[in-house]
């Protein structure tokens, strides 16, 4: 089932209460006639405000504790509504493909909101690098769909210019572009999506008129959480503007990217659990995870039509911060100074966990933080998207002045300990690290001969006996030599005597006897080993152990010994 614009009494008494509305909002010395006839109006069309569009992006406009009142009951929302028919829309929804990999992010420039510079905040677990860049990613704050053509976002180095998103794209000349906008022209239940699709479309096309050679995919409007702060959000106005976006698309040769797909639950309709932030807006790091991946399995596999070579590309320096400063869709409490409430999230880098004494606080709130690192790692650093955090591992950090929709991103950065303090109590079989608390054997981590020593025990009656040989085996070699000089002689009567040469050999036999250096060498290899597993055997547990101390264990008193040729002592073998 497709989009189509309702139109009917109701929607004429909406937009003519939304007028009503944004007049009483602009002038406090509103008259009672217009009150009055903003009664009249509703009691006429036999409804309250059930919904309207956010005003122009960046204009001041705030909501009031009477708009917050104007809910949609959510247990009356249809989670099978939002569910697309790709297959209505073949060739124009993007299908599961294989796996395009980081090349493909690489190349793809994105543009957006909020949620698109949250691209930038969180890393990808495998690659440990953040899932986008300055270099790839326009991403505005509490930015609308309206706004695209007009509002001079971003900046490039050595430039003091500022450009809109089009003249960015034009410049950055990427092979595609993914376009994600519309959580900040929500409002109310109303699934008329026509002015924000006439906007979202004249936006779209001053891009492709900028760089006709890119492909343009549009994203879903991600989902809301069901427990979001802002309860004037509705699901059901998204679903139908998802429908909307996808419907332009088809008309206008673009891609549709049905990321809702992979961040709605199935049964309810909503995001799924802990894809958002405490807002119920703003996407986890989770949610963005999954995010990448549906892009990625989802790709656009056109030619690359950029004409060759591209020429000089200016290297972006981001995002002008600051630019919107009232946040359309964020709660606000008028009773209190600064009363909007901003979502706080802690995340990590390395191995440990942490958290925050809140999800969500006002400017001047203090915040409570704790970390601790995982086992054999130590504790860093805090950072942040803004502000900064006194204290270690118990830090605090106040919610600082200039705070956008996007909250407290706080990280705690944990290193691994690679210099250990192997301490071990009298009793225990197990050392532990007193930097890190890691554990590990007694024999792994010792840094005395417990290792090597339990080793020669399998081999010490050969090398005991092996000592002697070795002193006139260098003896041996000396008349060895002696003896092939005298065997050439007899080989030049041997031809003359072919039958008493057989007989020669046996007498000769006790020569090779003594010669064999075959001995010394199985001695040789036989007095190492340390060599054939050494100090790296039994070594289940802990690789951080074994790893900073073999070098030490090697080159046993037994091996020293051996190599020198001098006999060692019986009491540098252990005994058990």
């Amino acid at each position: 089932m497709r989009y189509e614009k309702p139109v009917n009494i109701k929607e004429i008494c909406q937009k003519a209460g939304r007028s009503i509305s944004r007049a009483w909002h602009r002038s406090p010395a509103i008259t009672g006639a217009v009150a009055v006839g903003a009664v009249c109006i509703l009691v006429a069309g036999g409804l309250l405000i059930g919904g309207r569009h956010a005003p122009a992006e960046g204009d001041g406009y705030q909501y009031t504790q009477e708009d917050l009142e104007n809910l949609e009951a959510d247990d009356s929302y249809d989670a099978s509504a939002g569910v697309l028919d790709a297959e209505a829309f073949d060739g124009t929804v993007l299908p599961l493909g294989e796996d395009a990999g980081q090349e493909y992010i690489d190349d793809t420039l994105f543009l957006g909101d909020s949620n698109t510079y949250r691209y930038m905040m969180y890393a990808d677990e495998e690659t440990g690098e953040a899932f986008t860049s300055i270099q790839n990613n326009i991403g505005v704050v509490s930015m609308g769909a309206g706004a695209i053509t007009s509002l001079k976002c971003e900046k490039f180095k050595g430039d003091s210019k500022s450009y809109t998103m089009p003249e960015a794209v034009a410049m950055l000349k990427p092979q595609r572009v993914i376009i994600g906008f519309g959580t900040n022209n929500l409002y109310g239940t109303s699934t008329d999506a026509t002015r924000f699709i006439e906007s979202y479309s004249e936006g779209l096309a001053a891009i492709h008129e900028a760089w006709p050679y890119a492909d343009i995919i549009v994203t879903s409007i991600p989902p809301l959480d069901k427990q979001r702060s802002n309860s004037n959000l509705h699901q059901s106005q998204i679903d139908a503007y998802n429908l909307a976006i996808v419907e332009m698309c088809e008309e206008e040769g673009y891609y549709y990217l049905n990321t809702a797909e992979t961040l709605k639950d199935p049964v309810t309709g909503w995001a799924k659990e802990d894809y958002t932030l405490s807002d119920g807006v703003h996407l986890s790091k989770v949610a963005v995870t999954a995010f990448f991946e549906y892009v990625r399995t989802h790709p656009c596999t056109n030619p690359d039509i950029r004409p060759q070579p591209l020429g000089d590309i200016p290297k972006p320096d981001g995002v002008i911060p600051g630019l919107i400063s009232s946040d359309p869709i964020a709660v606000r409490d008028p009773s209190a100074q600064n009363g909007t409430y901003y979502p706080v999230e802690v995340g990590v880098s390395g191995s440990g966990t942490a958290g925050a004494s809140t999800a969500s606080a006002k400017i001047g709130d203090t915040v409570s933080l704790s970390a601790a690192p995982g086992a054999g790692w130590l504790f860093g650093s805090w950072s942040c998207n803004i502000g900064s955090v006194s204290g270690g591992t118990s830090a605090t950090i106040t919610v600082p002045q200039g705070v956008d929709a996007n909250g407290l991103y706080i990280v705690a950065n944990f290193v691994e300990c690679t210099d250990h303090d192997w301490t071990t109590e009298s009793g225990h079989d197990r050392y532990i690290c007193s930097k890190c608390g890691l554990e590990g054997d007694k024999i792994q981590t010792a840094t005395s001969t417990p290792t090597p020593t339990p080793k020669p025990t399998s081999a010490p009656a050969t090398p005991t006996p092996a000592p002697a040989t070795p002193t006139p085996a260098p003896a041996t070699p000396t008349p060895a030599p002696a003896t092939p000089t005298p065997a050439p002689a007899t080989p030049t009567p041997a031809p003359a005597t072919p039958t008493p040469a057989p007989a020669t050999p046996t007498p000769e036999q006790p020569d090779p006897e003594p010669v064999p250096s075959d001995p010394p060498e199985e001695i040789g290899n036989s007095g190492q080993p340390d060599g054939e597993g050494g100090s790296t055997e039994g070594a289940e547990p802990s690789g951080d152990t074994l790893n900073n101390q073999p070098s030490q264990e090697t080159a046993d008193p037994a091996t020293q010994l051996l190599e020198s040729g001098q006999e060692p002592e019986e009491e540098t073998i252990p005994q058990e």
